[in-house]
């Protein structure tokens, strides 16, 4: 949305069955990622609008996602009470988490290699 007009500039195509719930912008590239009503995550670039790779991991809606602060690591959090970390490059969920009893969301979490030990 272009704010000064209030106007739409672009939008990308999904289906009832795949909608977005939740979306971060990389901090390292030009990349978009967008959690699916479906379990999955997209990847695409947001200048050209099109789509990169997808990863599947997640059985329920990604609620939330975050990047890592050197955009090489994406958090997410779904409906089906898990909290996954992948590797952009590989696409390789790095670690798997399956602790909690409700559905989680990570909105305000920022991943910190020194403190977490991921790096």
């Amino acid at each position: 949305m272009e704010t000064a007009a209030g106007s739409v500039i672009t939008s990308l195509a999904s289906t009832e069955a795949d909608q977005p719930l939740s979306v971060a912008f990389s901090p390292s590239q030009p990349v978009l990622a967008m959690g699916k009503s479906n379990g999955t995550i997209e990847f695409w670039n947001p200048t050209t609008r099109q789509p990169l790779s997808s990863l599947k991991g997640h059985t329920e809606p990604v609620l939330s996602l975050a990047f890592a602060p050197d955009g090489q690591t994406l958090i997410s959090a779904s409906e089906d009470k898990t909290v996954r970390l992948w590797r952009v490059n590989p696409k390789d969920a790095e670690d798997f988490i399956h602790a909690h009893s409700n559905a989680v969301d990570v909105r305000g979490l920022v991943a910190r290699r020194s403190i977490d030990g991921l790096g």
